[in-house]
């Protein structure tokens, strides 16, 4: 391009370089409101207003279409402009006007939607920039063959410029970009004019070509971002079906399907929170926990691990933490920072919507360490799901030196079962259904772990301790279980199964310690107990009886969240001795 002190025949062009004013270059425009005439500062901040004033989150409905790529994205908010615009001009209620459309057709697929209703609409490039975190149509050609197409414009840019300086009055229409723009001349222009839009051209050059750098670089990113992903849900797959199976030689694993997405979804939706806020004994046992302890949580960095609804961030805000940061991969994030703006929380409490091994802590706040790590990750036989394992990802990652896990500590328990009633409804049910025989369905039933709240006066053992974890300090390969049990018969009967139960105790650096328990003598919770079925009663045994016995607790080789169980009873209680293999899925 030419040098500032290239010579022309016009003192208005002689340093035109000069002209330029660099900070209107880098300006970016306000953003339109979506549904209003009002301009904000950032497209962050159109979209909060349409959320707050109007109750609709543009970002979700986009999320929720059967296609939600980058195209749709863009028809979306052109289509909802434009409704806008018709809805001003006659004078009807433009929310209601420009979402109907939305919910009754597609309307807004029409590929015209494809060209911006306003100009540059720095909301569409918000949008492009979110959809390419979806995973959305992003892909492009190599980043290459974008350079070389600025290069091109740069090269015939240069030989406008060059012409442009030998240039008379009278000059024919010059093909300016080697494109639709057009350089127009008439008699009275001079070349000093014809620099003017050179430079105006180059101007706006540069401008298309910083906004392109900026998105190659997000969709770069973006795509960065969804690799490490997809990384990472396979490391951990395969990493989970690697676990050597317990009592037998290791065997090569393939690596296995992406079980996340299912359990995610799972946890999208309201009922099951419900269920667990609703489950008395263990939303209280985090609450009074918490309260009870105000010095260990005063001035402190939380973070909670699957928030969920943001119920124990809460609490722990209100207990005095200096900040606390929930994060969850579910959609049910969204909803959870919408119920931390209600009760007046947002400046203590971030909610971060992704996976916790893949997630950054907010630079905003200035830590790289929390010093408290709160998650209610507990599943039936307390480790089905294998929460576990991504809350010990968080503590490895950024609990700080005497930092405290909450809860603290867990412990599995064993008993036998007597309940030949239950035994019969769930086993020998099948052997006559309305008339039928349908006991080929019995194996698979007795194959499978239950859950059931049971009847403590049908629990014919005393409950032992089989599994102590300390989550200060276990590992994610610790989290498979090979033990030996010994059980005493407190009242006579057949066994009929075996009950599993679980505590989990908060009482690191407490001064009031509360224990979370889920056993039969206990309040019936959401976990209920779980129950392994044998596939027949033992014989009848008289009280002080020894039952002595195995467990196996592992994880699923081809899902790690389902589980896996393995039940041996020792001799001369069945004879040569019992073995019977169960899955929980």
């Amino acid at each position: 391009m030419p040098s500032s002190d290239s010579e022309t025949s016009s003192d208005d062009g002689e340093n035109w370089n000069e002209v330029v004013d660099e900070d209107a270059v880098e300006t970016v425009p306000p953003t339109k409101g979506l549904f209003s005439d009002q301009l904000f500062e950032t497209a962050e901040d159109a979209l909060k207003n349409a959320m707050e004033s109007h109750g609709f989150d543009l970002l979700a409905f986009i999320r929720d279409l059967p296609s939600s790529d980058i195209y749709v994205a863009i028809k979306v908010v052109n289509f909802l402009r434009a409704q806008v615009q018709a809805s001003i001009g006659s004078n009807c209620g433009w929310f209601k006007e420009a979402t109907k459309f939305l919910n009754i057709s597609d309307d807004y697929m029409d590929e015209k939607y494809l060209v911006s209703t306003i100009p540059d609409d720095p909301l569409v490039l918000y949008i492009m920039s979110w959809s390419a975190f979806l995973g959305g149509d992003g892909d492009s050609e190599d980043d290459e063959g974008d350079l070389d197409a600025e290069e091109e414009s740069d090269a015939q840019l240069q030989a406008l410029l060059e012409q442009i300086s030998s240039a008379k009055p009278g000059a024919m229409e010059e093909d300016a970009m080697g494109t639709d723009i057009k350089v127009q001349t008439v008699e009275s222009e001079g070349p000093s004019k014809l620099v003017a839009r050179a430079r105006a051209l180059q101007i706006e050059n540069e401008r298309i070509t910083k906004e392109n750098d900026a998105l190659k670089k997000l969709v770069r990113q973006c795509r960065g971002l969804m690799t490490s992903i997809a990384m990472k849900d396979e490391e951990n797959a395969t990493s989970s079906a690697s676990v050597a199976v317990v009592g037998s030689d290791a065997k090569s694993k393939s690596p296995g399907q992406d079980n996340d997405t299912y359990y995610f979804d799972s946890y999208s939706h309201i009922g099951i929170h419900e269920t667990m806020l609703k489950d008395k004994s263990r939303t209280e046992a985090y609450r009074d926990a918490i309260y009870k302890n105000p010095k260990l949580f005063e001035n402190k960095v939380v973070l909670d691990v699957g928030c969920g609804t943001g119920i124990l961030s809460m609490f722990a805000a209100r207990a005095g933490a200096k900040h606390v940061i929930g994060v969850d991969m579910s959609d049910m994030a969204f909803k959870a920072k919408e119920i931390v703006k209600l009760n007046h929380l947002e400046d203590v409490i971030t909610i971060i919507h992704g996976k916790v091994e893949n997630i950054s802590l907010p630079p905003e706040l200035g830590v790289d360490k929390v010093d408290l790590i709160v998650s209610e990750w507990m599943g039936y036989a307390l480790v089905y799901e294998c929460m576990l394992e991504t809350v010990l990802c968080a503590r490895d990652q950024w609990l700080a030196p005497n930092g405290v896990m909450f809860p603290n500590l867990a412990t599995v328990y064993v008993g036998g079962l007597s309940d030949e009633a239950m035994w019969t409804s769930q086993v020998n049910y099948w052997e006559d259904v309305y008339g039928f025989d349908m006991s080929c369905m019995k194996k698979k039933n007795i194959d499978e772990a239950d859950v059931f709240v049971v009847d403590h006066s049908s629990v014919s053992t005393d409950m032992v301790p089989v599994w102590n974890l300390d989550i200060q300090s276990i590992r994610p390969a610790d989290l498979d279980l090979k033990t030996s049990f010994s059980l005493t018969v407190e009242t006579p009967g057949k066994l009929t199964g075996l009950i599993i139960t679980f505590d989990c105790t908060f009482s690191e650096q407490c001064e009031n310690v509360v224990i979370l328990k889920t056993g039969s003598d206990s309040t019936p919770t959401h976990w209920k107990q779980t129950v392994l079925h044998l596939k027949a009663p033992s014989a009848h045994l008289t009280a002080g009886t020894i039952v002595q016995g195995d467990l196996i607790i592992r994880r699923n080789e081809k899902n790690p969240r389902y589980l896996d169980f393995e039940v041996v009873f020792h001799a001369p209680m069945y004879g040569n001795g019992f073995y019977q293999k169960y899955v929980m899925q």
